[in-house]
């Protein structure tokens, strides 16, 4: 199991900038390659953010997570 690396308010951000770019997909606001981009990144960020674990942060070995995140 990986080690969580990722606290509560980077996973709330995540989130969040998930329904951010998938909105836009969802109603036909964009088309092409944005679209697939968005996609891409979506499924990146929400992996991270149900994992809490962040391949970016563990290369460079950072955490965001703090004492009280469980």
């Amino acid at each position: 199991m990986l080690p969580k690396n990722i606290g509560f308010i980077d996973q709330l951000v995540r989130g969040l900038i998930v329904v951010d770019l998938l909105i836009p997909c969802l109603l036909g606001i964009i088309s092409g390659p944005i679209f697939y981009l968005f996609i891409l990144l979506s499924i990146v960020l929400a992996i991270s953010c149900l994992t809490g674990f962040c391949p970016l942060y563990g290369a460079f070995k950072f955490s965001s997570r703090r004492e009280w995140d469980n």
